[in-house]
């Protein structure tokens, strides 16, 4: 799934998600628990690598990954 260029919050319920940023070289895995913050200016795409369930929400102006 492609998310479009806005400020979000994903979060991992169940399972295990590969995100690819647009103009970052740097991939990111993540499994349940997890929570990953899309900032505007980057849009992602998401692939499952297993089955999953994420929650998908608009983030506050605050949210950053670490």
């Amino acid at each position: 799934m492609r998310l479009q260029n806005t400020r979000l919050e994903l979060r991992v319920l169940r399972g295990c998600v590969w995100i690819t940023r647009d103009g970052c070289q740097k991939d990111v895995v993540m499994e349940a628990g997890d929570v990953f913050y899309q900032r505007p200016g980057a849009p992602v795409v998401v692939s499952a690598l297993e089955l999953a369930e994420l929650l998908i929400a608009l983030a506050g102006a605050g949210a950053q990954n670490r």
